[in-house]
């Protein structure tokens, strides 16, 4: 019995041991990750760039991201930056992975994209019922769009009607001086000096003046962002006996009411390759180029 007893008492330690030693030492397991993500913004302009993040508490984990209406469409990136270009209600799908396994979160008419709505409203001229929008800048009153009128000489882009729209017409001089709406008038050099030094200057005021994307501006529009409101499109330029319908795309030019001493006439100029705004004082009256108004 004192034999039996003094092995009871030598296998104790030998059994605390391989209790001890049989205990599962390996880490936790890990869990699910998190679907969630944080985003710049959720309302916004057309051609805004959102950024998307995976939030940070998930740690190491591969993602999958659905952007719909968005540029890219897809992608796999931990903190993609996202492109919208055309106005509506966009949905999000984010699927994240680790070795636990994998979660998907969707979002419906997650990002709201609107048109540019930074016109102040708008006003209607007497003379033929056409209707314009009219922007602020700098505390003038400008038309947002290129003036249509039809004084009998004006002529479209390649003569067609259809770009008339968007494009507005070509004007002489001495027509333009004449063509805006009763109580309406062609700016002063001034006034667009005025408001590209309050845009920031000659190489930051161009984009901001200008429609973004490809659509009436001809690749890179370089800095197009629209921000004023202005909406510019690459209206291009009319040359009688020279050129003649030029640039579509590629420039557009408004007339002032500021005369040079040359008897030449100060222009405003804004181009697809830059963000430029161009004031310049080398333009014959005899060109066509397009107008915009200011309130008098």
């Amino acid at each position: 019995m004192r034999h039996l007893a003094f092995l009871k008492r030598a296998l104790w330690p030998v059994l605390f041991f391989l209790l001890i030693t049989g205990c599962d030492d390996s880490e936790p397991a890990l869990p699910p990750p998190s679907a969630e993500f944080d985003v710049s913004e959720r309302d916004i302009r057309i051609w805004d760039v959102v950024q998307f993040r995976v939030a940070s508490e998930n740690g190491e984990v591969d993602t999958e991201w659905h952007f719909e209406g968005g540029s890219p469409e897809h992608s796999d990136d931990t903190e993609p930056e996202v492109l919208y270009k055309t106005p509506g209600e966009y949905g999000v799908t984010l699927t994240v992975r680790n070795e636990a396994g994998e979660t998907t979160i969707e979002q419906q008419r997650y990002i709201v994209v609107s048109e540019y709505e930074n016109q102040f409203g708008s006003m209607t001229d007497s003379r033929d019922d056409q209707t314009y929008k009219v922007t602020i800048i700098a505390g003038q009153s400008i038309m947002a769009q290129n003036l249509n009128y039809d004084d009998g000489k004006a002529v479209h882009y390649d003569n067609d009607p259809e770009h008339g729209d968007v494009y507005g017409r070509f004007y002489t001089w001495e027509m333009a001086m004449d063509a805006c709406p009763p109580d309406w008038r062609l700016p002063t050099r001034s006034e667009y000096t005025m408001i590209r030094e309050y845009l920031g200057g000659e190489y930051a005021a161009g984009g901001k003046m200008k429609l973004p994307g490809t659509d009436h501006w001809e690749e890179p529009n370089e800095w197009a962002t629209n921000s004023t409101g202005f909406s510019a499109p690459g209206s291009g330029m009319y040359m009688p006996g020279h050129l003649e319908f030029t640039s579509l795309g590629k420039s557009a030019t408004y007339w002032t009411m500021t005369e040079t001493e040359y008897d030449n006439a100060w222009t405003m100029v804004l181009m697809s390759r830059n963000g430029r705004m161009a004031i310049q004082n080398t333009s014959d009256k005899n060109l066509w180029f397009s107008v915009r108004c200011v309130k008098d």
